[in-house]
């Protein structure tokens, strides 16, 4: 027997997740151990809503810097010590692991009106990175023409 809880903030976001795999022995309405019974997944969210610090069960943290004009995915990072982290500065002034993976580009004049785009039209990874550091693949790849 399995379960999930989920945890929410004051604007009805998930902000944290317990996945149970052993509800043995666990009284009714009691939480357990981390990792003994449960794992835990939690996100940080930005000013504006959007979703700047994932956390896995295994511990790995992936942030995200968007454009503030446009809202637009502009950079993903990961690591597993985001100390000193900050929604647009993932690097921070800590002394973290974070490292920046992919770069998103949106360019406003192939098209020729000058117009923001809102979808990527080139991403790229920046690191050689090909596993989280728990281990997990990392399979990304993409060019929008």
């Amino acid at each position: 027997m399995s379960r999930t809880v989920y945890f929410y903030d004051w604007a009805d976001r998930v902000i944290a997740t317990f996945d149970y795999h052993d509800v043995t022995g666990l009284a009714l309405g009691g939480f357990g151990i981390p990792g003994t019974n449960y794992y835990i997944s939690a996100s940080a969210y930005d000013a504006l809503g959007r979703v700047w610090n994932s956390a896995d069960a295994m511990g790995d943290s992936t942030m995200y810097v968007y454009d503030d004009a446009t809202g637009n995915l502009l950079e993903t990072w990961v690591g597993t010590n985001g100390t000193g982290a900050t929604p647009g500065s993932p690097k921070g002034t800590g002394s973290n692991n974070m490292a920046m993976v992919a770069k998103h580009f949106y360019d406003t004049d192939r098209d020729g009106t000058g117009d923001p785009r809102d979808y990527v039209t080139r991403s790229y990874r920046v690191a050689a990175i090909t596993t989280t550091p728990s281990g997990a693949n990392l399979a990304s790849d993409y060019t929008y023409t």
